[in-house]
């Protein structure tokens, strides 16, 4: 067992990794399963800790829109079409990262080499500038050092005074953003930008989008409002124009699309950014594997920069585009710290694994799912992991055994935890602002506890789940959803859940069961919902009220509910003693008279009860009416009383329950 080093930056593959000094450069090639062993810790170094911009941002919440206090860049290119060489056509595109349009220039077959297009910029002083970034696509692949890009003092592309060669390999049909370092100051009189090819590059069109000048603050960079050098809270860039920044999620992202966002409260304050490091292999493969669960190869990042010695940061990881993975593997007992990947096709995609742990850990942007993980995959841990702003899922895990503690998964296009396994964990989840769910449960059995859900499209906490599964949820908190709490299939049981939802719990779709205990922390406040015949639309509702209630409930039914076949919404159970008269009622309201409404009582719950009580309403629209039902119980026991709605036309109407009363004399 031994260190081994990898520097994505200055490291070489034709060393061994066993020292500082011998430090390799990928991970695919370098540390292969020749020069490792089970027990290994493999240092990577760190990228860049964050470095202040210098100026305040807005991060507004539920919002993709970053507003700076003053521009750090200028722009060289924003919109519209260049101008062509010969066997070339430029237009422009729909298809683009910011503003209306990105420049199309197709090159056909009888083009060879040089200057394929240009754009007269007008004069622009760029001398305080000493990076160019952008986004570029083709529409077929385009290899390492065939394209380049240059900024020239005259108005037709014909002077080059910078040229930055595309040493990267271009996949067909991606946004790939770019950033090229002059290493000094830009020219003060720049007047064009060209498309240059330095070798063939076959039939191909090229976009090309949001050219800008700058920094610090680059498309390729994350940003964020904090200054740790441990924090995973960053987000990718979709584009930069003047002080507006727009977050990305998922490099195929179109400037059409609005993205998921940021999500907290909204703050103006420092704004930080973070360079990840880009590596030359944008396929990083994990070779090899530990030996056992007491074995186990680590892979370590955040190590310094000049010994590598101390662990002090994160290791940032940017693929550029969603061509590539930033981290892939299919080997088991391997332990993952400190590393952050940034866009790809996922961040970390895994299968046929087992035994592995992530912690501090995080994906961002990627084009499909954070963390991916196949069926095949089984015990996995992740411990305060972080899966923000990509295009499908936070985590996608479709194995079994796992466990997640203290993740947090928010704007993510889908679910922010997607969740096959068969018997998962959750514990202390942070799941908010996702395009689906916060948490999506198809697992046989599932324990969540802590859970907060804020503000996700459909729902906090839902699950479709094979007959017979069962989630289980303890101190849920939920708001700002369509409901907290859903069950498609299955059984939810949820203890301890607050929510600021108009309606905790959504309308069952299918066979689900939702049980909730303690509703609102309260103890005495415990229900059931399941589907009977369609949707439940139970709600609890505060504005219809009758006398000194202060909560309702509203019941919305559906077509397929009738007289004979009813929504039933049992309440909960009543102690009574074995003699004495019971008087239960409660007041109703219906807004048409299209919905009719029933208080029961089922008979043969005890005896002196043989038949079903019935309390049906028959007052006009918008009139308050009790219901009561009275029986003489001839034994100790809890009574469940129902309460029944139907339509009796097509006609849609709400029936409201409020002001229960009980009392035995």
């Amino acid at each position: 067992m031994a260190n081994l080093f990898v520097d994505f930056t200055s490291g070489n593959d034709s060393n061994n990794g066993s020292s500082f000094a011998n430090r390799v450069k990928t991970i695919t090639s370098g540390i292969t399963a020749a020069r490792t062993v089970g027990g290994d810790v493999i240092r990577i170094m760190k990228s860049e800790d964050p470095v202040s911009l210098g100026i305040n941002a807005t991060f507004t919440n539920l919002s993709d829109t970053v507003t700076l206090a003053s521009a750090l860049t200028t722009n060289i290119y924003a919109s519209g079409a260049w101008t062509a060489s010969a066997n070339v056509t430029c237009t422009t595109s729909t298809t683009r990262k910011e503003g209306a349009t990105s420049t199309s220039n197709a090159i056909a077959s009888g083009f060879t080499t040089g200057l394929a297009a240009y754009y007269a910029t007008g004069t622009l002083d760029l001398s305080a500038y000493n990076k160019v970034s952008l986004w570029i696509r083709p529409s077929a692949g385009v290899a390492s050092g065939v394209l380049s890009i240059s900024l020239c003092t005259d108005t037709a592309g014909a002077t080059p005074v910078h040229t930055f060669t595309i040493n990267q390999a271009l996949a067909s049909s991606q946004w790939t953003c770019l950033t090229f370092d002059n290493g000094s100051a830009l020219n003060s009189a720049i007047q064009s930008i060209a498309l240059n090819c330095i070798s063939d590059p076959g039939t191909v069109t090229v976009l090309i989008d949001n050219v800008i000048a700058c920094n610090a603050l680059t498309l390729t960079s994350v940003i964020g409002l904090s200054s740790s050098s441990t924090s995973c809270d960053f987000y990718p860039i979709k584009s930069i124009n003047g002080t507006t920044i727009k977050l990305d999620m998922g490099a195929p992202a179109d400037a059409s699309a609005t993205a998921r966002g940021w999500y907290g409260t909204t703050t103006t304050a420092t704004c930080y950014k973070i360079e990840p490091i880009r590596p030359s292999n944008l396929y990083n493969t994990v070779q090899e594997a530990g030996t056992s669960a007491l074995s186990r190869s680590i892979y370590s990042g955040g190590w310094n920069t000049t010994d590598m010695s101390t662990q002090t940061g994160l290791t940032f990881i940017d693929t550029g585009d969603s061509g590539g993975v930033a981290l892939t593997c299919g080997q088991s007992f391997l332990d993952f710290e400190n590393i952050v990947t940034v866009r790809g096709t996922s961040g970390f995609s895994m299968s046929a694994v087992a035994h592995q742990k992530y912690t501090n850990c995080a994906a961002i942007g990627a084009s499909t799912s954070g963390f991916n993980f196949a069926s095949s995959s089984q015990f996995v841990a992740f411990q305060s992991c972080t899966a923000n702003n990509n295009a499908t899922h936070g985590f996608s895990l479709a194995g079994q055994m796992s466990s997640l503690y203290e993740c947090t998964a928010n704007n993510n296009a889908q679910n922010g935890i997607n969740v096959g396994l068969q018997a998962c964990t959750i514990r202390g989840a942070v799941t908010c602002n996702n395009g689906g769910a916060g948490v999506f449960v198809t697992a046989a059995d599932c324990n969540i506890y802590g859970l907060t859900t804020r503000n996700n499209v459909t729902y906090g906490l839902t699950g479709s789940l094979t007959a017979g599964s069962i989630i289980r949820a303890f101190n849920v908190g939920s708001s700002g959803q369509v409901s907290g709490l859903s069950a498609q299939t299955g059984i939810l049981i949820a203890t301890n859940v607050t929510s600021t939802d108009t309606f905790p719990i959504n309308p069952i779709t299918a066979t689900g069961i939702v049980i909730v205990n303690n509703v609102n922390g309260d103890a005495n406040v415990s229900q059931m919902y399941h589907r009977n015949g369609s949707n439940i639309t139970a709600q609890l509702e505060a504005t219809t009220l009758h006398g000194t209630a202060t909560k309702n409930w509203k019941h919305s039914p559906q077509n397929n509910h009738t007289a004979d076949f009813p929504q039933i919404q049992k309440l909960d159970r009543i102690p009574v003693l074995a003699a004495g008269t019971l008087t239960f009622s409660v007041w109703v309201q219906r807004s048409s008279l299209t919905v009719d409404a029933m208080l029961v009582l089922r008979g043969g719950q005890c005896s002196g009860v043989t038949t079903d009580l019935q309390g049906i309403a028959s007052a006009a629209i918008n009139t308050w009416e009790q219901l009561t039902i009275t029986c003489t119980p001839g034994q100790a026991t809890a009574l469940e009383f129902e309460l029944h709605t139907w339509r009796n036309t097509s006609t849609s109407g709400d029936v409201f329950f409020s002001d229960f009363t009980c009392k035995q004399v």
